[in-house]
C-alpha cells in the first residue's frame, strides 16, 4: 500500500535508478502472480507508468537473481531431505513433472546415462536439473534454464498450465532430440568414411536414409561395405 507513495518520493528526489528498479521488481511480481494487484492503487500506478512488457528473458534473469543472490544463499539441506523446485510463476505444472520423473528410478538412470550434444538442449538441461536435485546442498533448486528451453510455445508465461500436456510435449521433444542425434551421428560417420577412403561416394545399401552403407570405388581404393 505504501509503494505508490515511495515512487512519488523517489521521483521528487530524482532517484531515477532506484525508482526504475522498484518499478521493475513490482512489475516482475505482478507477472509472477497475475491478479494479485487487481484494483489496487499499485496497479493504477503501474498502468500510469506505461511500462513496456517485460521480456521472457528478463523475467528469467530476475527469477535467477531472486534465488541466487550471494547474500541469500543458505546451505540448509539436511541429510536425506529431498530438494524442492522454485516456482517461477505458476510453474507447478513443470515442477511436479520434474519431481515425478526424478523419482522414477528407470527414467533417471536412462537420462543420466545419455551422452548429449548441442542438438539436445532439453535433455542436457534436464540432466543438469537432475544433478542439482541430487547433489545440491540447498533445500531448493531453480529450474529457470530448463523452463526456457522446454516450455511449449503456446504456454503463456505466468499462467497455470496442464501438467499432462507438458509431460507429453516433453517426451515428444526428448524423442525428437534423440532422433536428430542419430541422424547427426550417421552424417558424421559417413563423412569420416568418405575421407578415409579417398573421396569415394557413399550410398545406402537398401536405398534408405540409414542402415548398411556401401562405398563406391575411390582413387586407389577397392569396393567395401560398412555397417553403420
Amino acid at each position: 500500500h505504501f509503494l505508490p507513495e515511495v515512487l512519488e518520493v523517489l521521483a521528487r528526489e530524482n532517484q531515477s535508478p532506484a525508482r526504475e528498479m522498484l518499478l521493475e521488481a513490482t512489475q516482475y511480481f505482478s507477472n509472477l502472480f497475475p491478479g494479485l494487484l487487481a484494483w489496487s492503487d499499485l496497479e493504477t500506478a503501474l498502468q500510469e507508468e506505461n511500462l513496456p512488457q517485460m521480456s521472457d528473458e528478463r523475467r528469467l534473469q530476475l527469477a535467477d537473481l531472486a534465488w541466487s543472490y550471494p547474500g541469500k544463499i543458505q546451505l540448509d539441506r539436511r541429510p536425506g531431505q529431498l530438494a524442492g523446485l522454485v516456482n517461477l510463476g505458476n510453474t507447478c505444472y513443470m515442477n511436479c513433472v520434474l519431481q515425478a520423473l526424478f523419482n522414477t528410478a528407470m527414467f533417471l538412470s536412462q537420462v543420466g546415462a545419455r551422452r548429449t550434444c548441442h542438438a539436445q538442449p532439453v535433455l542436457s538441461s534436464l540432466q543438469k536439473v537432475f544433478r542439482s536435485l541430487k547433489l545440491t546442498k540447498r533445500s531448493f533448486v531453480s529450474p529457470g534454464q530448463f523452463l526456457e528451453v522446454s516450455r511449449p510455445p503456446w504456454f503463456d508465461p505466468g499462467l497455470q498450465q496442464d501438467c499432462s500436456e507438458f509431460l507429453t510435449f516433453l517426451m515428444h521433444t526428448l524423442e525428437e532430440e534423440e532422433r536428430q542425434m542419430g541422424v547427426e551421428e550417421v552424417r558424421v560417420s559417413r563423412s569420416n568414411i568418405h575421407e578415409e577412403n579417398g573421396g569415394g561416394d557413399i550410398h545406402d545399401e537398401d536405398g534408405g536414409g540409414d542402415g548398411v552403407m556401401k562405398l563406391t570405388e575411390g582413387p586407389g581404393k577397392c569396393n567395401s561395405s560398412h555397417d553403420s
